[in-house]
Formats: C-alpha cells, sequence, structure tokens
C-alpha cells in the first residue's frame, strides 16, 4: 500500500532555486534580512533540493512562502485541433511543456511576468504552428529541438546576447511543426488595447 505523495518532497529545479534567490534579494531590499542573514539563506537556497527544504527558508517571510508553493511552476499546454494564445500581464513560470497535434500555440512574453530569469519549453508537437514574441533582446536557445521535416523561424530583427538578463531554452522534438520568434516593442496589441484577459 503507497500513501499519498508529499509536494515537499517534490525534486527543485535550476529555475527554481534561482527564483528563489530573486524572492531572497527582494526581501533584502524591503528590510526583511540584513546582509549577512541574506547571504546564509542565498547558500542555503542554492544547496536545497527538495520543495520542503526550500520552504523552510521562507518560514518567517509568510508572503514571499506563499508566491513560492501557490505559484504555478509547470504551465503545460495541450493543442489539440485547437488554437492557445496568451497575451498581455501572466505568469510566465520556470517550465513550460508544450505536447499536442494539429493545433497552434502563441505566447507573448512582453508584458508577462517571469517567475525566473530562465524559461524552460519542452516541445513535442505535429503539425502544429507555435509563436513567441519576446522582449527585444532576449536570448533564445534552440539547439535542444529537434526537427523533423520542420523549422524555426527567426523573424527578429535586433540581436541577441548570451548575457540577456531574460533567456528562453527550448528543447523537444517537432514534426512537420514550425516555431516562429519574434521581438515585440513597447506598443500594445489589439487584445491588450480592448482589455481582454489571456486566453486559457
Amino acid at each position: 500500500m503507497t500513501g499519498q505523495f508529499d509536494p515537499a518532497r517534490m525534486r527543485l529545479s535550476d529555475a527554481e532555486r534561482e527564483q528563489a534567490v530573486q524572492r531572497l534579494n527582494t526581501a533584502l531590499g524591503e528590510g526583511r534580512l540584513d546582509l549577512d542573514e541574506f547571504t546564509r539563506r542565498t547558500d542555503r537556497a542554492l544547496a536545497c533540493r527538495t520543495r520542503g527544504e526550500l520552504d523552510a527558508l521562507f518560514a518567517d517571510l509568510p508572503s514571499l512562502a506563499v508566491s513560492l508553493t501557490a505559484g504555478e511552476s509547470v504551465l503545460e499546454l495541450r493543442p489539440k485541433n485547437s488554437a492557445l494564445q496568451r497575451h498581455g500581464n501572466w505568469v510566465v513560470p520556470p517550465s513550460i511543456t508544450i505536447t499536442g497535434k494539429l493545433g497552434s500555440v502563441v505566447l507573448d512574453f512582453l508584458h508577462a511576468q517571469w517567475a525566473a530569469s530562465t524559461v524552460e519549453i519542452d516541445v513535442s508537437t505535429k503539425y502544429t504552428k507555435i509563436e513567441f514574441s519576446v522582449p527585444q533582446g532576449t536570448w533564445v536557445d534552440c539547439n535542444g529541438l529537434e526537427l523533423v521535416d520542420g523549422s524555426v523561424r527567426d523573424r527578429r530583427t535586433g540581436g541577441e546576447v548570451p548575457s540577456a538578463p531574460r533567456r528562453i531554452v527550448v528543447r523537444g522534438r517537432m514534426q512537420y511543426a514550425h516555431l516562429t520568434l519574434r521581438a515585440r516593442s513597447g506598443k500594445p496589441t489589439w487584445w491588450e488595447k480592448l482589455g481582454l484577459p489571456p486566453l486559457f
């Protein structure tokens, strides 16, 4: 007989550790932690292996603890004969998975709130169109993406640098599918002008 899995035992990703350090830095700026305590907790956060170990670092920082445990760490998108989109002010988790076929996915990152500076996107699709609109200068790494009769189309005109503050790492496998990268300026889209909420 097996018991229910304890979420506190969930293994952490590098992106989640990085998110924790960013939140500790926020606490330092708010005066909740002094420099010595910030340094100690940062070292411990980077050494944590499970969610329970990490949550213990935020026990006396209620608002931060809620953000870590209640926030969405993985966004799963499954387009099947459908179109999925996100625009405007939405929360980008450290990890996104896209699986499906005969569909499309459009993700606009310009006005989104990034939970971590690096977003890892795992793709497994067939006959699917995917489009990412990213802020100027965002580093997008598609070296881990396998294409079978597919393509990556980079429509951005500006350059990107490996040291960019925001990074997107795309990996997985796309069959008979296409990924398009576009750079967004600060101008709102028609969707944002209408004040419509993100889809799905």
